[in-house]
This record gives C-alpha cells, structure tokens and sequence, in this order.
C-alpha cells in the first residue's frame, strides 16, 4: 500500500475543491493551429491525428454572382453584407495553405506540428469533403466518397473536382486512391458516387461502404438517393457491385451517415437509418427488417438531427452482448437478444449532435453539441447550431437510474456542427473541428483551429500504474495470450485490462471505436497474462490501444498499440506458476459508489494509517450528507418534472384557447373595419361636392371631391427611386386607385405627402396616345385592367415599376414596363402633390389623411389598449394564485417547492410599450411588420403606432395647416373621441358621426387640461388597486389562520 504524508493528502484535497478535477475532469487547449478544421479525425500511430475540411468560401447565402457568372438564385439579395463577405479574409482559401490546394492534414501532438497533405485533385477526384472513413486490418484510413466543387479559385486558377466516386487510403503521410466506385448510368453521371456514407471494417478485413447520397442535400430528388451498400475487397483493392438496402429507401431524406456495428455474435451490420433498422448479413446478401424507434416527436436520428451513439463495452462476463445507444434522447437496445426493442432515457443535458468517446474506465464521455439548431449549412451560417453547451457528461453503464450520469467540468471551446473527437493513448480525449463557429455574430471566424484536450477524472489520481511499453507486442491474433509487462509490483492491483480501437470521428459518428475488456489469466507481481478476443466478430481487425486499469478505477498512464489481425503471426506467452500472486479483491459496492472520487482515492491510500482515521471519518460523514442531499434533490426533480408535465397539458389548453380567442379578436377587428367603411359610405353623401378641375395641376382655391377614396382600401406600393444624379433606395409608398369607364384616379401618400392624378376622358386619351403608342387602337375598356393589375404588381412579367421626384415642383412620376405577350407595353403615372391645405387633419373633403386613416386607428388601438389592461388584470390574479399554491405546497411537504418571479406591473407595461406600441417605429418609415400584414385593420394599427410615437418624442401638437412640409400629428385629445367611437363601434357596430361631428365642433381641450384629466384618472384606478390589494391581503390571512 502506497503511503504519503499528511500534507500531501490535504493539498490533493485543497486542490479538488478548488478545481474540482477528480469529480468534473479538466479541459486545455494545446494548439492554436491545427493546420485544417478537423471535420474528419482520425487517430494514427504515434499519438498523431489525421484531419481533413472542407475549402474555406463565402457562404451561399451571400454569394451573388456564381464563378461563372450567373446570378446565385440562392442569394438573401442583402447587398451590404455581400461586400462585406467579398471582401472578408475568413473566406479567403485556408491561410495555412502553400503551393498547392488540399483539404487534408496531419497533426503531431508530440510536436505540436501540422503537414498539409497533397493529393490529386481532377475533373473525377479529389475532393473528399463529406467523406465516410474507416480504420483498416492494417491500421491505414480509407477515405470514401466525398464531394464535388466546381470553379476553386485558387492562386489564380480555377479548380473543379469531384471526389464522390473515390475510394482512397492514407497511410505512411500520403493519400491513394485505390478504386472507384459504381457508375450504374453513365449518361447520368450527377447522380452517382456518395456523400455522407458509413463505412465498416468487417471481420474478413474487408470495409462495407453503406448509404449517403448521390449529390448534394437535394430531399425532394428521389435519384439522390443511394440506397444500396458496396464492399471494398481489400486483398484485390477492388469493389464488388451494388447491393440494395431496403431501409434506405422509406427513411430518405433523413438516411445519412447511418449508424452501424457489426455485432459480435452473428457478425452482421446492425444498421439505424432515420427511426428504422436492420441488419445486414453481407455474406448472403439478405437483409432483416429490425425494431423502429418510437414516435416521439423527435425529428429522425440521421445527419441532419442526428444526436452520437457508442457501444457498451464488451466483456467476456457479459458474454459479449453489445447494447448500441443513440442519442440526442437516449435510446438504447440490445440488438442479438430476443424481442430487442429500444428503451428510453433522457440525459441531463439536452443538445444535438454531440460526440460519445469510450473511456479506458469504462465511462462514456458526451461532448460538445449545441443546445438550439441542427447539423448542416454552409460555414459561416451559424443560426443551423447555435447555444453552444459546452459541458462533458459522464456515463456510466454498470449503474443504473439518474446516477449512472454525471455533468462534468465545461470546454472552452465551443464545439458545434462539424466537431470531431478521438481517444488518445494516454487516456485523454482530443476534441478538434467546428466551422460554425460565428454563432454569435456573423462577422466573425466560423474556422475552428484550436485543439483541445480533455483530461478525464481518473487523470487527478495519484500514481497511475505504466505499461513497460518496450516488452509489449506490436502485433497479435484472435485468442493468444499475451504478457502485459508493468512498470511497477502493483500487478494485484489491477482490476481489468481492455481494448479500445483506433477512432474516426465525423457528423457525431465514430462507429470504428470499441471497447472490449479482455480475459486476466493470471495475476503476477509486475505482469498479467490476459487472452486476446476470440474473434473478429467481437473485436474487428485494426490498430487497439491497451489499457490495464487498477481497482481505483486510474488506467495505466500510456496505452500500448497493438494490432489485430487473423493473418498475425503469434504464439503463446509461457506462464511461470511461481509468479502468480493473488489479486487483490475488487471494492465492495460502498467502495465502487465512491470511485474516481478524491475521497475514494484518498480512503484506498491511507486506510491503514491509524493517524488518519479520524479524519476519514468525517470525510465519510460528509460524504453520507452529500448522498443525502444528493437524494432529496433527486425527489425533487422527480416532483418538478411532474409539476412541469401537469403545467406542460395545462399551457397546451391555455394555448388552444387563446388560439380561439385570437380567432374571435379577429373576427371583432375585421367586424369594426367593416362598420367603420360602412360609415364611411353614409358620410360621403355629406360632403360637399368638390370641383374635379381639368388637367393634373393643383391650385390653392381647388376643392377636389375625395369621398370616392374613403371606403377604398391602402395598397403597399414598392418602387425603385431614381433621380438624375444616382439611384436611391425605392419609396414606401401606399395607393388607393378609383377605376372608371372613362380614366382612373390615382391617391399616393408616404404619410407625410399626398399626390393625386385624374386621367379621365379626353386627359387619359391623350396618356393613351402617348404612352401606349404599340396599343394605339387598343379600347379604353380594355387598357385600364391592364394598369390596375401593373399598378398592383399582379403580372409575372412586370419587369419593374420605379418612381421620379421632381424636386422642383415636388411631382412624382411613376414608370412601369413589361410585355403583354411579346408587345413592349409602358405607361406612366404622373402625379402631383396636394397642397398641405387640402391634406390638413380637418374633416372635410380635403381632409384625406385624417378621414382615411386617424380616425379608423383611434378606434382599433383603444381596443388593443383596453385587451392589454385585461392581461395585466389577468397576470396579477394569475402571480396571487401561484403564490397561495406556493404557500400551502411549503407547509407539507418536505422540500420547498420552486417559485417563480412575481408579476412586475411597471415591467409588463415597458415591455406592452417595446413590443406593441413603439417597437421598430421610426419616424422616416413605417415598421417592416406593416408590410408583413396584409389585412387592413393590421396596417391601421401600425400606422398608429407612428402617430402615437411621434407625439410621445415632444413633437408638435398639431401641424400647422399653412406648413411646407405636413407630418401627422393626432391631437389632444382627437377631433373625434377614441374613446366615443370605440365604445359605439364594439357595443352596437355602429358609430353616431352626427355626434362625433358636433364633438368636433367644441373647443378643444389644451394639452396640459388634457393630461390633468388623465392623471385623475391614473390616480382612482391606483387607489381602486390599493384597496383591491388591501381585500386580498386580509383574505389571505385568514386561509393561513385556517390552515
């Protein structure tokens, strides 16, 4: 028994609580550069890693124009964040590249080094981006299918390869390629080769490439789909035809990167595509159809949702029954049992695509993933994985329920769409890749070039046992026994020694590792004698790193590699019986609850220390409390998670009625709408009747009739401005148009100016004759439906519609083009501005922007106002009744239950104000959700919501009728009483204009006398609360009496 003093144990101690890495473990990053952002990873000899990405470009969403010209259909057409990715350096070609262009590396972390790697890129290979790859009989990397780019700029040449077809290996720092793959159809090239395969080392050492797709992500092309599987002979590098895979064909799109193992009973391809399995018997080409996944409302657990999957580890005391998991929601099954199904279980951590390592102690580490998104996108476009979670979750499958999972310590690193992991010899995990790492902010580097480390729990136990590395074989077969040497008399103390294969890790998946612990023969003082896997069916061919782990659960601190392979050469090792000890017994079940832990290691070093006694003793009461603890907050979230289920039905009903209650507030919006432009009909028959005038000009003494306009509804114009120095953005503009017979009238308003054309009779026939002049014997009649649809942009073939403003007369001019069938047709509207005399807020003829929309907005916002004061009403009885819940919940049982933040009556206010009144409202422009809203009564409210925010920023209270320039202003209070016509509009759906029109007669109040009225109001409806509160308080002590 290892002894150490007294003050090495309470630094050990010291250390932990500050740090906590014999709980959590521990992340470092140890590079900056990893030469290429290791989308693919693959463990090599050496403690060296191969990475492979994919070319740094501008993402397609904001490329407009394609290298050959065209225009990108896919363009967002934000032109400034065009430039700004045109110009960016991050999507330039990778900064690390030389002389020549690759997506391919290899990284020595003895070193700290990289080598980019050179291989062939043409017209029909190269490049293996979205390759599948596997680790070999012979410890090489084959690489297959991949990728097709066309036009890579580079170094002034332009680069275009397809690498879908390619089957490569990489082995001793170079890439061949050994074969390519099935072309069924020549004729139709595009839609062969894979992208997004699995491959699987078999037991013969053959590899199965299975699944991906033809082409790039194209889910609604059923020839995308490659729903077959071909095997690479790796004796003649040659591949054998096509066989089909039936659970491919129903589980496309969703059917990428399936997860695959061979099981190592039958030694078939136990496969997971989508929801659905099987399993595929290569030998005879069959396939059997096995357990689904249940309907969860989950989406499918293929790229692009997939979450990661492991395998259990392997033993011959578990007779070597796998258990496969998938995440993101757990599912696990044991595929070669009878009437195997897949059970449930949640991780305490919810993300998508995580990444799973087997641990040499037997715990399976989670990392990495984003709490929000999914896989896929270009890189760069972060909003696909974003919420990076950043902490480790630690498995254990011996135990069982919520204990079996434990969160660990958190990355620096975030590692989202695109990250890659691998276990290292030495017992860490390597964790590289991500290029979606602008997930904040755009503008920044998506390219992931750190490398970071973690170090498991077991890396804080002290004096970790070591393999004498130099005595152990390099190579081994199926069944021989093996000496494994150690550095150290500690051979009693070692309680398993395992197999952990060589990882490839990409898109989540890393199906080559495997955790197989194999059989101790014989214990002795500084050796063991163990027996390698029986077959390949169990332990697949390939490079195997070798641990031996001692009863603390600390492996030894460098695994050893050794190769596996049937065709190996070996015989076996001779045991001297005089060299056997007793191994030590393994921990009682206290003892296993406290391993990995610093109080289990420190219990194991000095249990036979009579001075430390004491203080082990306390440290177990401690550690007593913690289960205690550990427990009653288990209760806890048991009770709050069906607290949350009971809340979760109820909201799901609050949901549905408030659904139905929207529905009926529209129906009641559009009802008003309804009465306001039947009101609006009565009132045009009393106005009086204006003079037209001829021509389009207007004078100061003209009294035009506008009543025609009042019951029309606004229609958003969107126009391309131009005037004679440059182009400008185009206006916002709203028309109402009156089509006669005879001509049209045209109404354009920005809501801050108002134009008006008449072309009627002799005035549109002569616009006739002169702008239509290829439809110069053209009717009248049938003219005019042609400039209503173009006016309202209903024709596919309007090629554009811009405007003109003259800034000398203030005209507007509207141009429209495009054809009626092949005939070039153009017309032009030509408008001139109402003097602000005749656009004043009275209610008179020429009171057009009052009339048609002031008065309508007053109504509908004192609705919106007087629904937010029901919430707020609502909210607070709501707060009353979660805090009574609260209340009697804390008297009887036995923890208290969580409570939610009151409701905040000031803070619902400012947020009411953000998010319904002011929110997006400028005074140059209505807000973009006008235009978002086609109803009539939604562009109203809106365009209220400017009036009212323009007023609230100590702007003028009424515009001078006489002023150049005229903004709205509503008045105080409004020539028409909102409040008058709200509640005659939504009590009998008429309006009283008779009594509105002698209101408007009245003097008007003065700003100031207007809000002392409201302040004698605020200040009744608070003492009226006050004594509400009051009532409540009272009755609710008397419940507490009661109770």
């Amino acid at each position: 028994m290892r002894i150490r003093s007294a003050g090495a144990i309470l630094a050990v101690l010291a250390g932990v609580a500050a740090q906590n890495p014999a709980e959590e473990g521990a992340f470092k990053i140890i590079s900056q550069n990893s030469g290429v952002v290791a989308v693919h990873l693959a463990l090599l000899p050496g403690d060296k890693v191969f990475l492979s990405e994919r070319f740094h470009e501008i993402p397609n969403d904001y490329v407009k124009v394609l290298p050959n010209g065209q225009p990108n259909a896919h363009w967002n057409g934000n032109e400034q964040e065009f430039q700004w990715f045109a110009a960016s350096d991050f999507y330039k070609p990778n900064k690390n590249l030389g002389d020549f262009l690759t997506d391919s590396a290899q990284f020595d972390l003895t070193t700290n080094t990289f080598k980019m790697l050179e291989y062939a890129y043409s017209v029909d290979e190269g490049y293996g981006f979205c390759n599948g790859a596997a680790q070999m009989a012979d410890g090489g990397i084959m690489i297959a299918g991949g990728d097709q780019k066309w036009d890579m700029v580079f170094k002034g040449k332009n680069i275009t390869s397809d690498g879908r077809r390619d089957v490569r290996i990489y082995k001793d720092e170079a890439i061949r390629k050994v074969a390519t793959m099935a072309v069924p159809n020549p004729a139709n090239k595009q839609f062969t080769g894979r992208w997004y395969p699995t491959l699987i080392t078999l037991p013969n050492e053959d590899v199965m490439i299975l699944g991906g797709h033809h082409i790039y992500f194209a889910p609604t092309e059923p020839l995308a789909n490659d729903p077959s599987y071909e095997i690479f002979k790796a004796a003649t590098s040659t591949l054998d035809p096509p066989v089909p895979v039936e659970v491919l064909v129903p589980t496309f799109p969703i059917n990428m990167y399936p997860i695959s193992y061979v099981l190592p009973h039958t030694g078939e391809v136990f496969t997971l595509a989508g929801n659905m399995s099987s399993y595929l018997n290569y030998e005879a080409k069959t396939e059997k159809r096995g357990p689904s996944l249940p309907e969860d409302n989950i989406y499918p657990r293929s790229f692009p949702f997939a979450g990661t999957n492991w395998l259990n580890p392997l033993s011959k005391a578990n007779n070597y029954n796998p258990t496969v998991w998938a995440t993101p929601r757990c599912y696990h099954i044991d595929p070669e049992t009878d009437g195997a199904t897949w059970v449930p279980e949640d991780m305490p951590l919810a993300r998508s695509q995580p990444m799973a390592i087997n641990l040499p102690d037997g715990h399976i580490a989670i990392f990495g993933g984003s709490g929000q998104g999914h896989q896929g996108g270009d890189a760069g476009v972060g909003y696909m994985a974003n919420m990076p979670v950043n902490k480790v979750v630690l498995f254990n499958p011996s135990k069982t329920g919520a204990r079996r999972w434990r969160i660990g310590a958190e990355a620096q690193v975030a590692r989202l769409y695109h990250a890659t992991s691998v276990l290292r010899t030495d017992g860490s995990v390597l964790l590289a890749g991500s290029d979606e790492q602008n997930f904040d902010d755009k503008f920044t580097d998506p390219y992931e070039l750190r490398l970071e480390v973690y170090y498991p729990p077991y890396f804080a136990i002290p004096d970790r046992p070591a393999l004498d590395l130099a005595q152990m074989p390099a190579t081994a077969t199926f069944g021989q026994k093996i000496i494994v040497p150690l550095t150290s008399d500690i051979g009693s103390t070692i309680r398993n020694v395992s197999f952990i294969r060589y990882g490839t890790s990409t898109h989540t998946m890393n199906v080559d590792q495997r955790h197989v612990e194999l059989e101790i023969l014989k214990w002795g003082k500084n050796k063991l004698l163990v027996e390698m896997p029986p077959d390949a069916k169990i332990a697949p061919p390939g490079n195997w790193m070798l641990f031996a782990v001692d009863k603390r659960g600390a492996p030894v601190v460098q695994a050893a590699t050794v190769n596996l392979r049937a065709s190996n050469v070996g015989t076996d090792a001779t045991w001297d019986e005089k060299d056997t000890v007793t191994p030590d017994p393994l921990p009682t079940d206290d003892d296993k609850k406290d391993e990995n832990s610093a109080f289990g290691t420190a219990k194991s070093t000095f249990a036979n220390d009579g001075s430390f006694v004491e203080r082990f003793r306390q440290m177990q009461t401690e550690q007593d409390e913690k289960r205690k603890r550990q427990d009653a907050i288990e209760k806890k979230k048991q009770w709050e998670a069906s607290f949350r289920q009971r809340g979760k039905r109820k909201k799901q009903a609050d949901a549905e009625d408030s659904k139905n209650k929207a529905a009926k507030t529209q129906e009641d919006l559009d009802a008003t709408a309804s009465a306001y432009l039947r009101e609006m009909r009565k009132m045009k028959e009393q106005l009086p009747d204006g003079d037209s005038g001829s021509g389009n000009m207007f004078t100061a003494s003209d009294d035009d009739d506008f009543a025609h306009f009042q019951y029309l509804p606004w229609v958003r114009l969107d126009t391309q401005e131009r005037s004679a120095q440059s182009e400008a953005p185009g206006l916002r503009l709203f028309v109402k148009c009156k089509f006669d017979g005879d001509g049209y009238d045209l109404l354009i308003s920005d809501f801050k100016r108002v134009w008006r054309e008449q072309a009627t009779g002799e005035r549109f026939m002569e616009k006739h004759a002169a702008c239509a002049k290829n439809f110069s014997e053209t009717p009248v009649s049938a003219i005019l439906p042609i400039l209503k649809k173009y006016l309202r942009r209903q024709e596919d073939d309007v090629q554009y519609l811009s405007s003109f403003v003259n800034d000398d007369m203030d005209n507007l001019s509207l141009e429209t083009c495009g054809t009626i069938g092949t005939v070039p047709f153009r017309w032009t509207f030509e408008c001139a501005q109402i003097p602000p005399r005749l656009a004043s807020g009275k209610i008179t003829a020429g009171g057009i922007l009052y009339a048609n929309l002031t008065l309508p907005l007053c109504v509908i916002v004192h609705e919106q106002e007087r629904r937010l004061r029901e919430l707020e009403a609502l909210l607070e009885r709501k707060t009353r009744e979660l805090s009574d819940c609260h209340e009697l919940l804390s008297g009887s049982a036995s923890f208290m239950p969580a409570r939610s933040e009151p409701f905040n009556k000031h803070e619902f206010n400012v947020a009411s104000d953000e998010q319904f009144r002011t929110k997006g409202v400028v005074s140059e422009a209505l807000p973009e959700r006008c235009f978002a809203n086609p109803p009539l009564n939604h562009m109203y409210t809106l365009c209220l919501e400017k009036l009212r925010h323009s007023t609230s920023s100590g702007m003028a209270d009424h515009a001078d009728e006489t002023a150049e320039d005229p903004v709205l202003q509503p008045e105080y209070p409004p020539t028409v009483p909102a409040d008058v016509l709200a509640s005659q509009y939504f009590a009998s759906g008429t309006v009283d204009l008779t009594a509105a029109s002698t209101a408007s007669e009245q003097p008007r109040a003065s700003k100031k006398e207007y809000e002392e009225s409201l302040e004698i109001l605020r200040r009744k409806e608070r003492n009226e609360r006050l004594a509400q509160v009051k009532s409540q308080s009272e009755a609710k002590k008397k419940r507490r009496k009661i109770i």
